[in-house]
């Protein structure tokens, strides 16, 4: 096992640690922005579903559209911050 990394020199091999290290951080943050933006859509389109069910005044057609816009507005906006954290 130790003949397979002998000839890989210190610098390259360091180099790629870091590089690997940094994109594994990057990738955790992105996927922790993208968990907690499903959360709190999946908060904000139940709190709002409740609001819109005990207005008698709002329109039943328009209550999911209402609860499916917030609930990918707010997706759209955690799926844009996890690429970005990951530099795309």
């Amino acid at each position: 096992m130790q003949n397979v990394f002998s000839g890989i020199p210190v610098l390259r091999s360091n180099v790629l640690w870091d590089a690997l290290a940094g994109f594994s951080m990057r990738l955790c943050a992105a996927l922790l922005i993208l968990g907690i933006g499903w959360w709190i859509s999946l908060r904000v389109a139940r709190w709002l579903r409740q609001i819109l069910t005990r207005q008698a005044r709002v329109d039943a057609t328009l209550r999911p559209i209402l609860y499916d816009t917030s609930l990918w507005g707010i997706r759209v906006v955690a799926i844009v911050g996890a690429l970005s954290q990951l530099g795309i």
